[in-house]
């Protein structure tokens, strides 16, 4: 069907002909899994993942227009939807219709606190959460590197696996030490960097990393979309990305040295004292 476009097509006409038909086939099927369930003691949980990865029109026309047809799915039903989609509605607010809950980034640190700081359980989360992929003992005996990763990632588990499996490639002997970790994010940096530059991101990333807000500006949006900036419980608050607070530095203009006010010139008269 990828491969055959006149294929997918007729596909396409087939189950707009008959969309009761392949409803029906489809609860049929899904009726069957979870009685097997049942029997165990489960329910079947259906998830539909990745719909962030879509620009929000086309999710709102999926859910908002479709919203019928996944109502009628026999089973429950998870979907991950734009965030663009839940803060900046479409055709209709996404919560009078579904359930909406937002699923934030691991909180490392305290708003106020630096970007390489640690602050309440997150940290052991991630190291546990990375504990099932890898051998974290074996493979990052360092603890310094391996704060530096848990750190870099920002709290984003997507941040520390591809940091994690970039930095195993990176690695010249048979473990990752703060050398192989720091070529590893340099790339990543440089990477970054570029990106923002494409995009003209600075100023919005900027605007996030000083207020710990979202605007109106919709390039905040697009960052948030991009993984530049996260998310975090608590109070709910927002921030950059590690990698880009330090790219921000190093992006600031240096500061024009103070002008000095001209003394100013007095003259007397004569006989004046």
């Amino acid at each position: 069907m990828k491969r055959s476009s006149e294929h997918k097509e007729t596909i396409k006409r087939q189950v707009k002909r008959f969309p009761g038909t392949l409803m029906t086939h489809v609860n049929n099927l899904l009726s069957a899994a979870n009685d097997k369930l049942v029997e165990e003691g489960k329910r079947l949980l259906l998830l539909i993942d990745n719909m962030d990865r879509y620009k929000p029109q086309v999710i709102d026309e999926l859910l908002i227009a479709s919203q019928d047809i996944f109502r009628s799915l026999k089973c429950h039903l998870i979907v991950t939807p734009p965030l663009d989609l839940v803060l900046r509605p479409k055709t209709q607010v996404l919560q009078n219709v579904f359930k909406c809950e937002t699923m934030p980034t691991v909180k490392l640190r305290e708003k106020q606190q630096g970007y390489w700081e640690f602050s309440g359980e997150g940290r052991a989360k991630l190291l546990e959460a990375l504990g099932r992929r890898i051998d974290i003992d074996k493979l990052i005996p360092d603890e310094v590197a391996r704060n530096r990763l848990i750190s870099a990632s920002g709290g984003g588990i997507r941040e520390l696996l591809d940091l994690a499996q970039d930095a195993t490639l990176d690695a010249v002997g048979g473990v990752i030490t703060m050398e192989d970790l720091n070529r590893t994010l340099q790339r990543r940096s440089s990477g970054l960097r570029n990106q923002i530059d494409a995009n003209g991101w600075w100023d919005a990333l900027a605007a996030i990393a000083n207020t710990k807000r979202l605007s109106e500006d919709p390039k905040q949006l697009e960052v948030v979309f991009q993984r530049l900036a996260f998310q975090y419980n608590g109070d709910v608050w927002h921030d950059v990305h590690p990698l880009v607070s330090e790219l921000l530095k190093e992006h600031a203009p240096p500061r024009q040295p103070a002008r000095k006010k001209a003394a100013k010139k007095t003259t007397k008269k004569k006989g004046q004292s």
